[in-house]
């Protein structure tokens, strides 16, 4: 499914050209990948989702009105969870941060306490 069947998918799903598929020379991983795309991308505004990612209603507004107001910005959303046992989908009630350990291991940890209004999860950490 990654070569012909692919390429004609998105040809098929997106005629207007609004996705465009591009490739490396040979397998070069995840964030060369993501550097090639960034280099040909035309867009005003580069968003990179994984494969284990979904967009939520709503999502990309706040991202985008961030850098709007500073185009240097770099953006990470509070980001839910899908069970993975279950598939049932729960929303981040906490205010967490994506950081690594000593070790290098990814791990949540926990943000300044911030109040439960809305508009305050999109503020800035420094």
């Amino acid at each position: 499914f990654l070569k012909t069947d692919l390429e004609e998918y998105v040809a098929k799903t997106w005629p207007d050209g609004i996705v465009r598929l591009v490739r490396t020379e040979e397998r070069s991983g995840l964030i060369r990948a993501k550097i090639a795309g960034a280099k040909a991308a035309e867009g005003e505004v580069l968003i990179f989702l994984d494969s284990h990612c979904e967009a939520n209603v709503g999502w990309i507004e706040p991202l985008v009105g961030r850098i709007a107001e500073e185009r240097r910005t770099v953006l990470c959303p509070i980001i839910d969870a899908i069970d993975d046992y279950t598939l049932e989908y729960s929303g981040n009630g906490g205010y967490q941060i994506g950081g690594f350990t000593w070790s290098l291991h990814f791990t949540w940890q926990d943000g300044s306490p911030r109040p439960p209004h809305s508009s305050q999860y999109i503020l800035p950490i420094r």
